[in-house]
């Protein structure tokens, strides 16, 4: 597993680290975990997002922080960014669903 993360993490950190893991990481918190604890429903992306994509993501922040190649700052921006597009996500859902009522 650490294998996999630091190759993908040592591949063109700064275009390939953020969107990717990130983007998983958030997509399987928040859609997968937050919904099937909400709609109490059992959603296949758990087992995915918790197994795969969360400890891909935070290994890529610890050898990219820890090797020196993205700053502290760069790390909190990263963990703030992160989320925003499934909020924007959330909102144009939220948003069509009251269009069409």
């Amino acid at each position: 597993m650490r294998l996999v993360a630091t190759s993908l993490c040592w591949y063109r950190p700064h275009r390939n680290f953020g969107p990717s893991s990130r983007q998983l990481a958030c997509n399987a918190i928040f859609k997968h975990i937050f919904g099937s604890i909400r709609t109490h429903v059992y959603s296949p992306g758990i087992v995915t997002g918790t197994i795969l994509y969360l400890p891909i993501c935070f290994t890529c922040y610890i050898v990219t922080y820890t090797s020196h190649l993205i700053s502290l700052n760069n790390l909190c921006i990263y963990f703030i960014i992160a989320p925003l597009y499934e909020f924007w996500n959330w909102y144009k859902y939220k948003r069509l669903t009251n269009i069409k009522n």
